[in-house]
């Protein structure tokens, strides 16, 4: 009893070993990009951190298993789409004055998100074209979250975690918006690539 005590200890030691050096390697990579690398590099090195990762993960096993398997790749379906299920539409009354002081809430929060983002774009935060950029940022927001009800999920709103990558990367184009859009929209239809980023490790993704 007390050997295979000891033998799971082990186990779990060897492990939680694999998975800090993981994380360490993630870490370590993107630092050394950012001291070493070329400007592309630079700006790609979080994507470049994660393959660094996969490789390791794929390379090391414990008890005889890696960290990456192909088994939710092999279960994922080739397409899949938001209608692929069909679920009966409520109406509950309750939630309405909670909702509308969520998003109320949300509103105010929209107008501060957008101001930093064309401040940090170095955009004019002032006169009629901010505030058309701000009326449509809302616009956005209450037609996202109807759309995302219909989905099935919860309702979208407007953050301001992307002024940081607007100000690592000096790139605020819309076009990078739209590339980023279709890609999402592409994995969101192409079950195989969502099937990819759920088999990415938990300890090189959170790395």
């Amino acid at each position: 009893k007390e050997l295979k005590g000891l033998l799971k200890w082990w186990r779990c030691q060897r492990s939680n070993c694999c998975v800090c050096t993981a994380v360490l390697q993630v870490f370590s990579t993107i630092i050394l990009l950012e001291l070493f690398g070329s400007p592309f590099m630079r700006n790609a090195s979080l994507v470049l951190s994660l393959v660094v990762g996969l490789i390791f993960s794929a390379v090391f096993t414990v008890d005889g298993k890696g960290f990456l398997t192909g088994e939710k790749i092999a279960a994922a379906p080739a397409f899949t789409f938001l209608w692929v299920k069909r679920f009966p539409l409520g109406f509950y009354p309750p939630a309405i004055l909670p909702l509308l002081i969520v998003f109320t809430i949300t509103s105010v929060e929209t107008v501060g998100d957008v101001t930093a983002t064309a401040e940090t774009s170095r955009l004019t935060v002032d006169g009629q074209d901010h505030v058309k950029r701000i009326k449509g940022g809302m616009l956005n927001d209450g037609i996202s979250g109807v759309f995302s009800a219909l989905g099935g999920s919860l309702p979208l709103t407007t953050f301001a975690q992307n002024n940081g990558v607007i100000a690592l990367t000096n790139v605020s184009s819309r076009q990078a918006g739209y590339g980023a859009a279709a890609w999402l929209l592409l994995w969101g239809i192409l079950g195989k690539f969502g099937g990819l980023i759920l088999t990415i490790p938990h300890c090189v993704l959170g790395g």
